[in-house]
């Protein structure tokens, strides 16, 4: 399925202007304003391939992963913090937001077994064990013990989570919407509003605080991001 290129997501990477449309999303753990499909990526960033059927053929190689698993699937979405990885060239990218949308960032193959997630949810279930739903879609199983808002550091493809990082005063941010995005902050105070109202939080960045909506932050770490999560000025 494909879309025109000028009714893309604004996160799509690509020339507007040229060819008159260009691949679409499938449903998936991203939506489709968050995401990219797998082959803009190989075409239209990383231009490894020139054609829907260079695409396909590399991604039927079974050498492409996304977050540690195979992907075949040229409309696979690709969304905040997934790991892409080229088993053949051992290279390893991740994906990054910056002012414009989202864009590629290199990473180590040490790095590429990580993956960063927000709790969006708690669940409880029978026996008191605790279901936490994550930014990617992604559930897990675990020990009381998380908040909302707050970051683990999973470990991909397995989903054992190797750090739990809390969203509280002196927290590092990152800008994941808005004019801000791909900027680094210090979380300072939260607040709780009332009715459907989004929750608040003040955070600092270069010396200027302001208020925003807490969705807008997604804890990156305690002193310094646990992940590379590219340059806060780009």
């Amino acid at each position: 399925m494909v879309q025109k290129r000028l009714s893309a997501p604004k996160v799509y990477p690509i020339q507007r202007k040229g060819k008159k449309f260009v691949i679409s999303t499938r449903p998936g753990p991203h939506s489709k304003e968050t995401s990219i499909p797998l082959g803009v990526i190989l075409r239209d960033v990383l231009g490894y391939a020139k054609t829907m059927k260079e695409i396909k053929m590399i991604l039927n190689t079974g050498q492409v992963m996304v977050d540690g698993r195979v992907r075949k699937d040229h409309r696979y979405p690709v969304g905040l913090f997934d790991v892409l990885g080229f088993k053949n060239m051992n290279k390893y990218y991740r994906m990054v937001p910056f002012r414009k949308g989202f864009k590629l960032v290199e990473v180590k193959k040490s790095e590429s077994g990580t993956k960063l997630c927000r709790i969006e949810n708690k669940t409880v279930l029978k026996g008191g064990k605790i279901q936490l739903n994550l930014s990617d879609g992604k559930n897990i199983i675990v020990e009381d013990g998380f908040s909302t808002k707050d970051s683990v550091l999973l470990q991909i493809p397995d989903l054992k989570v190797k750090q739990h990082i809390p969203r509280k005063k002196g927290s590092l941010g990152l800008f994941i919407r808005g004019v801000n995005r791909g900027r680094i902050c210090t979380v300072k105070d939260f607040r709780k509003t009332r009715g459907p109202s989004p929750n608040l939080v003040t955070v600092d960045m270069d010396g200027k605080e302001m208020e925003v909506d807490e969705n807008l932050i997604f804890i990156v770490g305690e002193k310094k991001p646990v992940i590379t999560v590219g340059e806060q000025n780009e």
